[in-house]
């Protein structure tokens, strides 16, 4: 699949801008959420080391109060950056022509990334107070389809030689620190000691705001190498701009 040139520019900057947006939407969250922990119901804030980030879009706090502003801006937040990173994943094969392996390295990798995409989307729409079991299977599937998209996109960058490395590099930073922390999910130390649940809650932060951030950088990096492969007209002729590796 190939869009005109300013639709995919619109669907990378967009993606970009709803990185940010999500960062800026759970930010607010966050400062509105009425408060409560699990282990400490009766606190009247959200507390960045105690408080998971799914308790955001919770439907109602551990007292039984209404969640509601909170919750909508969680799901919010969650539906933006699905949307931003489906018009990433869409766009970015287009980049690819030179290698065959490459494209369907990067094809397979955005059929995949799709998953995690939808997931991360019913991650907001399934509360985990009233979804308990679809939303942890929801964000078990987010962060394990994305360690297997950051891997192809990786390897796939490195085989097109038009495509500059340094966004490979960035890949493979991101996977080791998304592997690192499936290592925590998975085998780590339990939620049920104290030290467990801090190393579960705030590595769940870290992951969340640093896959969103990877991606920003990846769409706006994606829209600089659009924008400079353009093709300028010279007396009525083309001059053909490649993207070299760096």
């Amino acid at each position: 699949m190939n869009f005109p040139i300013k639709v995919k520019e619109a669907f990378l900057l967009t993606a970009f801008c709803g990185c940010l947006l999500f960062v800026i939407l759970t930010g607010i969250a966050m400062i509105i959420y009425p408060g409560g922990t699990f282990a400490n119901q009766t606190a009247t804030s959200y507390f960045f080391l105690e408080n998971y980030f799914s308790d955001l879009g919770r439907a109602q706090t551990f007292l039984g109060e209404t969640n509601i502003t909170s919750r909508v801006l969680f799901t919010v937040a969650l539906t933006v950056v699905a949307i931003s990173l489906t018009l990433y994943f869409i766009t970015l094969p287009t980049f690819f022509t030179e290698s065959k392996v490459a494209k369907w390295l990067i094809i397979i990798g955005t059929i995949n990334g799709l998953l995690t995409a939808i997931a991360y989307a019913l991650i907001g729409f399934l509360p985990y107070d009233l979804f308990g079991d679809a939303h942890t299977y929801a964000v078990y599937t987010a962060f394990s389809a994305s360690i297997l998209t950051t891997t192809l996109y990786s390897v796939g960058i490195f085989l097109e030689k038009n495509y500059p490395n340094v966004y490979a590099w960035i890949y493979v930073v991101f996977t080791l620190i998304l592997a690192g922390y499936l290592f925590i999910l998975f085998v780590g130390p339990s939620s049920g000691t104290d030290i467990g649940k801090l190393i579960q809650v705030v590595g769940q932060k870290v992951i969340v705001y640093t896959e969103v951030i990877f991606f920003g950088i990846q769409g706006i990096g994606a829209w600089f190498l659009l924008k400079k492969s353009k093709t300028p007209i010279i007396n009525d002729e083309p001059l053909k701009v490649e993207i070299t590796k760096e």
